[in-house]
């Protein structure tokens, strides 16, 4: 071989075994950088947490009853609810619930379980959406906050007096001059239902008489329904029972009619309780001051 054809060859060799030793680092390389686990990014526990609620008013104020439940199959679920509140449609904002000094209970949810909490609110909520901010315990490093949403409808809530007499029943007479005025109140619905002559009364009257099974007339039945369910009824048999139907509508928010006289005014109801505490009958009329006005100032 030529000297100048073994110097090409042992060029050539050595350019092979570069390139072989190159490649090879390129490769160690890239398996030492794959080999490098990825760091785990923790999410945030509360997301399996969700919300439901059930809600009731009386006499002006609101229960509201929140169920929280942990939908993670295998981890318990830890929070502190931080706020209760609602925005209305026209971004008025009712605070429900707050707790004192920045604390409040821990909830503790096993998998798949479920717990309810239920706050007072004094006064009526309007339609709009609730918002609850929860947070879970704070570790070495920090807590989770989640605020959870839902659209917020409050229960139709219907009053209606169902009102049963005779035209012949002297207690019935007596009775009502009250019945009429306190059938000008707003907001709830009346009901007569003249006896004697039974089957022009409404559907609803004729049915409930068979579950009240009265014992005589006059009586009165008042009947609180949310949403088409009956959440209270109240029976008043005879005319001086009748006479406290005001006071409970009273409680239930109900405005009474008022009767002015003699530059005095009172409720309706604050006539006949006047009557009542003086050994009177109901009043006849309420269109003169004689018995009580004038007295009960």
């Amino acid at each position: 071989m030529k000297p100048e054809d073994r110097n090409k060859m042992v060029i050539l060799i050595l350019t092979l075994l570069l390139g072989t030793i190159i490649i090879g680092c390129s490769e160690d390389t890239v398996l030492k950088q794959s080999s490098t686990p990825k760091q785990k990014i923790e999410s945030n526990p509360l997301m399996y947490l969700s919300l439901s609620y059930e809600t009731s008013t009386s006499s002006g104020k609101t229960s509201l009853t929140l169920t929280f439940k942990n939908n993670n199959q295998y981890n318990i679920l830890e929070f502190y609810i931080r706020s209760v509140g609602l925005v209305d449609s026209n971004g008025n904002q009712y605070l429900i619930y707050e707790p004192k000094f920045g604390l409040s209970e821990k909830i503790r949810l096993y998998p798949n379980g479920k717990e309810s909490r239920t706050f007072e609110y004094n006064g009526e909520l309007p339609e709009g959406t609730l918002y609850v901010e929860v947070s879970s315990p704070k570790n070495i490093t920090h807590s989770y906050i989640r605020t959870l949403k839902l659209s917020y409808k409050p229960n139709i809530k219907t009053i209606k007096v169902f009102y049963y007499h005779s035209p012949t029943c002297p207690s019935c007479t007596k009775v009502k001059p009250y019945m009429d005025e306190l059938k000008k109140c707003e907001g709830i619905e009346f009901d007569f239902c003249d006896v004697t002559n039974f089957n022009s009364c409404s559907e609803d009257s004729q049915q409930l008489i068979k579950n009240v099974n009265p014992i005589g007339v006059p009586f009165v039945v008042v009947q609180v329904k949310e949403d088409d369910e009956v959440m209270d009824q109240k029976t008043y048999v005879g005319w001086k029972n009748i006479t406290e139907v005001g006071d409970y509508l009273a409680k239930l928010g109900i405005q009474i009619p008022k009767i002015c006289l003699a530059g005095d005014c009172r409720s309706i109801q604050e006539c006949v309780n006047c009557h009542n505490q003086r050994g009177l009958a109901p009043p006849s009329t309420f269109s003169c001051s004689y018995c009580c006005h004038r007295q009960i100032r």
